[in-house]
């Protein structure tokens, strides 16, 4: 039996047609390391011949503030999201100081965590060594993933390797070491999530899954992994252990409890206004401010002040498409893979507050990264990455490309976001005077991109893919 309950094909027939996906597979990332050999390449002549700086047009401009650039930092670059939180770790009421203005969206365990750093900061000779070792963490927990496939021998020294070096070098990654955003530190988490996910760990995913709540309460969309198999309770359980939880991390921070709660939601609500609809710089891949492009019928303007009417429409936006999801997901989510499934919950904190920039893709690596071994390991041999017995050998996690239209918009989305691009806006003269003509071209067309296949993605389901699974004969052939 299929992973949908249809009678199987002749073994003959799956062997074939899984061939063809992985066959397909390997173009994908043959495509993707063709690719980036040349963005790097780019990288190194670009941005000396237009005078600029590559992890401007990566990221965000060098001479970013937050720090003594003497002292701290590194030359002129301050790792902005470190140092604007850590100053806030060992407060008694971090939401509530007056003293910074801009909005201080991290939840009560993303702030605690910075305590130790906080205190070497504070008390440790050498200026930087907080920094270091705040680096130094994002790096490994980046690496857990690969780690944790050579330990368990799902993968050959290699491979774990390759897979290492996959999961650093994509572009989120690299963007959020240089703004020192702790995304990277969700990574290992979500991959663990999902391979429970995979191999039926039930308590091992619900654990997991509250844990990413207190670090990013915006993670309470993986309830949606139930909502896909409409276990109620387990989604009404996950749902009130970790907002109850969430809530209790406030304690972390005792003096003024109640006040702290909130504080936290009036800085939340601030970070929303917080990105000028629209604009280029820094790089927002929210629909809401996708829209706002489209509202002003000017691709490439930069308001000055936010419109009056974004706040209300991005909650709009917010409130229909994630009603949409959940409908969509019940009715039609058995219908498609689970790695589809997946992809469509893990967008949607990407896609539907009013500010998320593009570091926020983090949350998409632990797909890329389970995806890529799982299809090494069938390459070897060794057989499925995933140990379950409930896992099915003849449906690896590379058959999320099973559908041409969607392997082909995931393709053009993965290179144009996950490859360190170095063509800046500044190549074009028309853009030249721009204020934000340093940031590469990519982002842009990325979120087009983005966006087209999240609505691909929850289109992929409505129509049973059953006549088309019955297609597959004993030559390997299926209807497209």
């Amino acid at each position: 039996m299929t992973e949908l309950g249809i009678p199987s094909p002749t073994l003959s027939g799956i062997q074939v047609f899984r061939a063809k996906i992985w066959a397909r597979t390997q173009v994908f990332f043959t495509i993707y390391v063709a690719l980036y050999t040349i963005a790097i390449m780019l990288q190194i002549y670009l941005p000396s011949y237009l005078t600029l700086k590559s992890s401007q047009m990566l990221s965000f401009l060098v001479e970013d503030g937050w720090c003594d650039p003497a002292t701290q930092g590194i030359g002129a670059h301050c790792f902005g999201d470190f140092y604007s939180a850590v100053r806030f770790a060992n407060l008694d009421s971090p939401w509530s100081d007056k003293t910074f203005p801009w909005p201080l969206p991290m939840p009560p365990l993303d702030l605690f965590i910075l305590k130790p750093f906080r205190t070497i900061l504070s008390h440790s000779s050498v200026s930087r060594t907080s920094l270091f070792l705040y680096l130094a963490l994002c790096i490994v927990s980046v690496l857990i993933p690969a780690i944790h496939a050579r330990v368990t021998r799902r993968l050959s020294n290699f491979q774990a390797v390759a897979l290492g070096a996959f999961s650093l070098l994509a572009a989120p990654v690299l963007m959020s070491i240089d703004r020192g955003n702790n995304q990277l530190l969700i990574i290992p988490l979500l991959y663990f999530f999902l391979l429970g996910a995979l191999e039926a760990r039930s308590n091992r995913m619900f654990f997991i899954g509250v844990l990413l709540v207190l670090f990013k309460p915006q993670m309470i969309v993986l309830g949606g992994v139930f909502l896909i198999h409409r276990e109620w309770k387990l989604l009404f359980r996950f749902t009130v252990v970790s907002l109850s939880l969430f809530l209790g991390s406030f304690l972390l921070y005792p003096i003024n409890f109640f006040g702290n709660i909130r504080a936290f939601i009036a800085q939340l609500t601030a970070y929303q206004s917080y990105s000028i609809p629209g604009q280029i710089v820094p790089v927002n891949l929210s629909l809401p401010n996708f829209w706002s492009w489209l509202q002003n019928n000017s691709f490439f303007h930069i308001h000055s002040n936010p419109s009056p009417t974004y706040p209300y429409y991005s909650i709009v936006i917010t409130f229909l498409i994630f009603a949409l999801v959940g409908v969509n997901l019940v009715l039609f989510g058995r219908r498609r893979r689970f790695m589809v499934n997946v992809l469509i919950i893990l967008m949607l904190p990407i896609l539907l507050p009013s500010t998320t920039y593009a570091y926020y893709l983090c949350i998409l690596v632990p797909v890329a990264i389970l995806v890529f071994a799982d299809g090494m390991s069938h390459t070897s041999g060794s057989g499925t990455f995933i140990r379950s017995k409930q896992y099915s050998d003849s449906a690896p996690l590379f058959m999320l490309l099973e559908k041409r239209y969607i392997a082909i918009s995931l393709a053009i989305t993965f290179y144009l976001l996950f490859i360190p691009w170095a063509i800046p806006w500044s190549l074009f003269s028309k853009f030249h005077s721009e204020p934000w003509s340093f940031i590469g071209i990519n982002w842009i067309f990325g979120q087009i991109s983005l966006v087209l296949l999240f609505f691909l993605l929850l289109s992929s389901g409505v129509k049973s893919n059953r006549r088309r699974l019955s297609t597959v004969n004993k030559k390997g052939t299926i209807s497209q």
